[in-house]
This record gives C-alpha cells, sequence and structure tokens, in this order.
C-alpha cells in the first residue's frame, strides 16, 4: 500500500484514476478468476473497498474540484471513502464477468453498469439519469460521471450499493421500467388491467407501442416506473414468467431486444437477439421471453401447440397478420391468457383498412385510440430543428499543456513498444490497450513499466478529451442571435460557466440584464429555483435562462421555450438529454411553434494535443451516432437536423479528422480489428441506424478541405429552401384560385386548347376559300 501510495504522489489526477482502475482490475479480475495474485503493490481484493477507495475519493475530489457543493459529496461521512471503494469493486466486477469469455451475457460493461445503476436511481425516484459519454468508459470514469452529472440525493443511493445485500450484477435483469409512460400510454395500460389483460390498442407511428408492451412485461414480472405506480399496480409480480412476443418479420423483434435495454435497462448482452435465422429466447432470473413471427406461430397453431403456455402473449405491428386473430380466436377467448396486441398506422386502401379494424373489434377490445394528428397536438412528437455545432474547445492553458504531453507520450511509448521484441504485433494504440485486459496483457502491464505508462497514459488522455468543453464563446454567437427576440435555454457543464457566459452577455450583447436568468449560483432553494424558471417563461419578450445540465436538462417543463443551446462533452451524441430536450420543446396548448435546439460539441484542433486517427475515428463514430438519433426521433437529417462550424478553421479541422479517422478505421477493418455495431438507431424503410450511416460516411472520397458531414448533411445556404418548406409553398400554390395561377395544369390545357382552335380556325377558313374558287371556276366551265 506504502508503495502504490508513493507512486500516486507523482502521478497527476487523470494519471492516478488510471493507475487505481488498473490496481482494481487486477485484484477483482484474478479473485474472480481463482487464480492466485498479489501483483505490483502485494494487495488483495478486500482492498479495492477498505484502502484504495480512500485514494479514489481523493482523486475524484481533486478532478471535480472540492469547492462543488453539487458534485462532490460531503468529506463529514467518514465511510465515504469506503463507499467509494465498494462501488468501484461492483463495477470491476461487472467489467471483469463482461470480459471472462464463459459468456456471461453482460456484453459491453459499461452499458451493463449504466443500466444497473439507472435501475437504482429510477427505483428511488429520483429525476436523474446516467448517461455514460463513452463506449470505452472505464469504471473510474464511470464514477467521475455519477458524481459530476447527478444529484448529490441520487449519489448517496448509488454509493450504498457496496453495503446492499444485493450487487450491480442482480441488478441487470430485473424488469423496471426506466422510462415514464405518456398520457395515452398510461390510459391504455390501465384499460388493459381492468380488462383482465386483454385487448388491443390503435395508436399512430412513433407514439410508443413498443414502450407500452414492455409496459404491460414490467406491470406484471417487474415495477413501472415509479411516476406510474399504483398500489393496484404494486401488488402485481408474477415470478418464473413465460412470454411470447410476435411480430410479422425478423427485424420488428430484433428492436424489441433493443428496446427491453432502453426502456427495462436490461443490459444489450442479456436482451440483444441474434440475427440468425432463428432467433434465441432471454433467459433471466425471473422467466423467459420467446420471440416468433406471426407466420412461425400459426405453424404452431397448426401443429397442435397450445399459446396457453404462456402468461403473456404481445402481438406487435398486428395489423400486418390481423387474420391471425381469427384462426386463434377458440384458443384465446376462452382461457386465461394475457394478451395485448398493438395495433398502429394501416398504410393501404379505407376498405382495406375497414377490414382489418372489423376483423381485429370482432375478437378484441379496444383498449385505447390514439391518432398522430393527436400526438403532434400534444407535443409527444416534437417538431423542432437541431443543429449541431462543432466548435474550439473551452481549455485553461496548463490543462492544454498537460494534454499536449499525454498526447506525446502516448506516441512514444508506442513507439517503444513496436519496436520491442516477444510483443504482439498491434494494430494501433486500441488495440495495444486492449490487450492489458487478457491475462497475458495484466502480467505484461505489472512486469513492464513502459506499458503500464503507455496504458495508463493512453486511458488518462481519453478521460481528458471526453471531459472538454465547448468554448462560451461559440455559445455566445448563438445566443447574440437569437436571444435577440427569443426565450432560449442555455444548458453549460460547469456552474462557473454560468457566472462567465452572463457576464458575456452584459458585456458583449445588447441583452437586457433582466432578461438574464441563472440557476444554480445564487444558493436558492427548489422551489425558488422553479419560481425562477415561471416567471422566466411567463415574462413577455426574449431572454436567456442559464444552468447546468444537470440541473435544468432532466425533463423540467418550460413551454413557451424556443430556443435550446446546449454544451456537449466529447463527440457521443446524448440520447437521454435529446429525449429531455423533446419533453422541454413541447407545444404548450393552443400555441403552435418551431423551437431550435442547437447542440455545441466540442472539437480539439491543436496538432500537438490531437491524435487525429483515433480522435477521428472517434468523431466519426460520434457524428453517425447524431444522424441516427436524428432519424429515430424525426428529424430529418439534412433538413431539420444539420450539422455546422462556427468557423472556418473549425471546418477544416473537421474534414481533416474525418480524413485521418477514416484510413484508421479501413486499416483496422483490413486486420479484422473493428467491428461495425450498431450503437444508436435502427435500420428500417426510413430510418438508419448509426452503423448504416458510418458505413455511409466511410464509402464517400474525402478531401482534406471539405467534410463529408458538412457536405451531406450541412446547413444550408442562405435562402435555400428545405424540402418540407418547399412542400409547404406547392400545397400554398394549389390552394390558390385558378385566376391566380395561370400557370396550373388547368390553364396551360385550356390555353393550348384556344391556340390550337384558332390555328385550325384559320387554316379551315382558307381551304374554304380554295374550294370555293375551284367549284366557282369548275361549274363556270
Amino acid at each position: 500500500m506504502d508503495e502504490l501510495e508513493r507512486v500516486c504522489e507523482n502521478l497527476d489526477a487523470h494519471e492516478k484514476l488510471h493507475e487505481l482502475d488498473m490496481v482494481a482490475n487486477d485484484l477483482v479480475f484474478f479473485h474472480e478468476s481463482r487464480i492466485e495474485f498479489s501483483g505490483k503493490y502485494g494487495l488483495e481484493v478486500n482492498d479495492v473497498k477498505f484502502s484504495l477507495g480512500d485514494i479514489y475519493a481523493a482523486t475524484f475530489d481533486e478532478l471535480l474540484g472540492k469547492t462543488s457543493e453539487d458534485t462532490v459529496l460531503r468529506r463529514s461521512d467518514y465511510s465515504y471513502g469506503k463507499k467509494i471503494g465498494g462501488l468501484m469493486k461492483e463495477i470491476n466486477r461487472i467489467y471483469v464477468r463482461a470480459n471472462d469469455g464463459k459468456g456471461s451475457g453482460i456484453g459491453m460493461p459499461n452499458e451493463a453498469v449504466e443500466s444497473a445503476i439507472n435501475k437504482i436511481i429510477t427505483h428511488n425516484e429520483r429525476n436523474d439519469t446516467l448517461t455514460l459519454r463513452t463506449a470505452n468508459s472505464n469504471p473510474g470514469e464511470i464514477c467521475l460521471e455519477i458524481l459530476n452529472s447527478t444529484s448529490l440525493p441520487t449519489q448517496k443511493k448509488i454509493l450504498d450499493v457496496g453495503h446492499q445485500s444485493r450487487s450491480l450484477i442482480e441488478k441487470l435483469e430485473e424488469p423496471l421500467m426506466t422510462t415514464t409512460l405518456w398520457e395515452h400510454q398510461n390510459d391504455a395500460l390501465m384499460e388493459w388491467l381492468d380488462n383482465d389483460f386483454f385487448g388491443y390498442v390503435d395508436m399512430g407511428t412513433a407514439t410508443g407501442k413498443t414502450v407500452l408492451g414492455l409496459a404491460a412485461l414490467a406491470l406484471l414480472y417487474g415495477e413501472l416506473h415509479p411516476e406510474d405506480q399504483t398500489p393496484t399496480t404494486k401488488g402485481i409480480k408474477k415470478r418464473d414468467g413465460k412470454v411470447l412476443i410476435v411480430a410479422h418479420d425478423h427485424l420488428i423483434l430484433e428492436q424489441w431486444g433493443r428496446e427491453m435495454n432502453e426502456h427495462l435497462s436490461i443490459t444489450k448482452g442479456l436482451s440483444e437477439l441474434s440475427k440468425e435465422e432463428e432467433l434465441s429466447d432471454i433467459k433471466l432470473d425471473w422467466g423467459t421471453v420467446e420471440f416468433t413471427t406471426s407466420d412461425k406461430l400459426r405453424r404452431m397453431i397448426d401443429e397442435g401447440e397450445n399459446i396457453s403456455q404462456y402468461d403473456l402473449v404481445v402481438m406487435d405491428e398486428i395489423h400486418k397478420y390481423s387474420k391471425i386473430i381469427s384462426s386463434i380466436s377458440h384458443l384465446i377467448e376462452n382461457s386465461s391468457i394475457r394478451l395485448i396486441a398493438l395495433s398502429g398506422s394501416i398504410d393501404t386502401s379505407k376498405s382495406v383498412k375497414e377490414e382489418v379494424r372489423n376483423r381485429l373489434d370482432r375478437h378484441l377490445p379496444l383498449l385505447k385510440k390514439y391518432t398522430l394528428e393527436e400526438a403532434k397536438s400534444d407535443g409527444i412528437i416534437p417538431e423542432f430543428s437541431w443543429t449541431a455545432i462543432y466548435a474550439q474547445p473551452e481549455m485553461e492553458k496548463e490543462k492544454m499543456k498537460k494534454l499536449k504531453g499525454a498526447t506525446q507520450k502516448c506516441k512514444q511509448g508506442f513507439e517503444q513498444l513496436r519496436k520491442m521484441e516477444d510483443l504482439p504485433e498491434f494494430t494501433g494504440y486500441e488495440d495495444a490497450v486492449d490487450y492489458s485486459k487478457t491475462i497475458e496483457g495484466r502480467n505484461l502491464q505489472n512486469d513492464l513499466d513502459v506499458y503500464r505508462e503507455f496504458v495508463r497514459t493512453f486511458r488518462s488522455r481519453g478521460t481528458r478529451i471526453w471531459n472538454l468543453n465547448p468554448s462560451l464563446e461559440s455559445m455566445l454567437k448563438v445566443l447574440k442571435e437569437e436571444a435577440k427576440e427569443k426565450k432560449c435555454l442555455t444548458l453549460v457543464w460547469k456552474k462557473d460557466h454560468i457566472r462567465k457566459l452572463k457576464e458575456m452577455l452584459l458585456s458583449e450583447s445588447d441583452i437586457d440584464e433582466n432578461n438574464i436568468y441563472t440557476i444554480g449560483i445564487e444558493g436558492r432553494k427548489p422551489h425558488e429555483q422553479r419560481s425562477l424558471i415561471d416567471e422566466f417563461d411567463k415574462s413577455e419578450g426574449p431572454g436567456v435562462l442559464i444552468g447546468t445540465g444537470k440541473r435544468l436538462g432532466t425533463g423540467i417543463d418550460i413551454p413557451h421555450l424556443e430556443v435550446v443551446v446546449n454544451a456537449t462533452s466529447g463527440y457521443k451524441a446524448n440520447k437521454s438529454l435529446v429525449q429531455r430536450m423533446g419533453r422541454m420543446l413541447r407545444n404548450p396548448e393552443g400555441e403552435k411553434k418551431e423551437p431550435e435546439f442547437y447542440n455545441i460539441i466540442p472539437l480539439l484542433d491543436d496538432q500537438e494535443a490531437s491524435m487525429m486517427d483515433v480522435d477521428g475515428r472517434r468523431l466519426l463514430e460520434g457524428g453517425t451516432q447524431y444522424l441516427a438519433l436524428a432519424d429515430e426521433i424525426r428529424c430529418e437529417p439534412g433538413e431539420k437536423f444539420v450539422f455546422s462550424t462556427d468557423e472556418e478553421k473549425i471546418e477544416k479541422t473537421l474534414a481533416e479528422f474525418e480524413r485521418r479517422g477514416t484510413e484508421y478505421i479501413q486499416n483496422l477493418k483490413d486486420e479484422d480489428s473493428y467491428n461495425l455495431t450498431t450503437v444508436v438507431g435502427k435500420d428500417s424503410e426510413d430510418l438508419k441506424s448509426s452503423k448504416t450511416y458510418l458505413e455511409e460516411v466511410l464509402s464517400e472520397e474525402l478531401d482534406e478541405e471539405n467534410s463529408v458531414l458538412l457536405k451531406k448533411w450541412g446547413k444550408r445556404k442562405p435562402g435555400e429552401k428545405t424540402k418540407e418548406e418547399t412542400k409547404i409553398e406547392k400545397k400554398e400554390e394549389r390552394k390558390k384560385p385558378k385566376s391566380e395561377t395561370p400557370t396550373s395544369k388547368t390553364s396551360l390545357k385550356e390555353k393550348k386548347r384556344k391556340t390550337k382552335k384558332g390555328e385550325n380556325d384559320s387554316f379551315a377558313g382558307k381551304l374554304k376559300g380554295k374550294f370555293k374558287k375551284i367549284k366557282k371556276k369548275l361549274i363556270g366551265e
């Protein structure tokens, strides 16, 4: 222990965090593997909780700032260090299980940790959500994000996990809704409960049919979101469940696995379905979920299988195969089976629609009908324009100096490793770091200081990159334009940014001080903060409300909001934040508006601090996640969603990152060291996943001057109309009276007819005259 403390004294906070991570992960790994291990410092697995915890706690204080009341727990709690250590031990257990190669089913460890912790947050009725900013987060980085992005009460609940009888791993399988239901979903669910768990819903596209189906599953086998719980729903909880989910094709069923991850927080490793022809079941500690297509269900019935063996049947997109209801009605109407059928838009003729509806109504009671028009009116489908702006980062000189130093150390360390004999041939930086997760790599980093230092430095550099914030100047540029006439919510990353941005607005813009509202720096109580938000919302004219994303980005209702300017940390698209923006940007009753959402993304434009290939890969992956997310929330890429930059220099840097990142990915693909995976979104007739968008970008010709993201999905030229604007213009043109539209099809036809008639009349007259002359001449002769 003394040796570890001595080593840590010579490291800065970022490097110290990753040194502790390596020690903790090794101790948990060898303990779980039952292999004797003392490591470099002669510690045991219990030291993670009882010894490393205090060093971790001090390191987090250093990284977050001891004076920040919002992000650091009071050190007066004597067990604070032990709780930190206990949480780090639990997180490392998930990492070890995920990488043990024994088919644990946990999947990506960071996603598993995120799922488990969000269940703790939700179960304790907190309004926070943990969304990790990078898919490659290490245990220490995850804890850092917990302390930085969640409220103090939430932090306490999470830190108590080290003292609870149930571990984080056990929480992974619980079917607990982490998504609140919209009013129409809750109405439908309660109707289903009152109707003895039997019936169908008719809901428009994108109004949450799948979420409703998952809520039915949670109602029976787990728990609804605390906001949706009632004394009646709390009393229902079955074990040893057997669930059947039916859809018309494999693709829809595969999406169910993803939705289980998102809304029930069952990690992807446990909920993702295979993409093979035969669908895999999902086996969890509370029961089994089976998946089948409508064709296979029909064959099951024909072969004599009884679907009453299932205690819940969910039939998705039932209008696509409604005839099956008629063929199995005798099996479901006289049994105690629980069934919920989900029907959506029917893109076909009126007579076919009526036939399908009549068929469903003959055999199933209609629980709820909810149209797309109602959804738009209620703001369930928010319509807003979204701009992702790449901008220079905000970084102090000393921090930039350390980042440059870490970048150079990574490059030099990697070159040293490549020259050494008896080491694997690493295809790239990340390949060399991933090797440290193997038994051979763990032993190597304990025996070879050069390798240990490289791994630690590379990981610590990643933490520095993901903690970059966009410059306040880039936010100011947007506000100086938008805040002249609109109500703007501005979400910054740190408390001190609130003060700085307010000072900049007062000195560099025409915005009146009385129209600038700040939350989080005056020490107001919660009800006082809510009153200030209401004052901002109800005040006449424009204004600016400034606060941190943690404080204001949690679904607070601001009905008259017109613009959101959000400072993003790192390159990754934050799905939960955008969903919260959707709630915040809803239209108030009786009022129509189309708000704007600006996401400002820091782009490191310093050559000495950049690793163009690694950082370029991250940027491409993040950019395509933005595109897929925009698609998923119906904010069309290139139209409603566009990329932009705040200056020409950044545009050239963006193009260079794309070019180098593409080359890096292609090299990794050639070496079979890169796996294109879908991180965000889904592929369907009108949607693309992040994987598909990335493939599209990689297939483009790149150069040093022009960015593909800007070229294909960039900001429009001044005066250029969107497709939507062109459609509206044509629609209005068609509504005009014929006299006002001389270029209409009818007027053109009329013009042609008259012209032709005139030509014919003239020709006929001439011909008639000639005949008269000929006749007269003949008669005369």
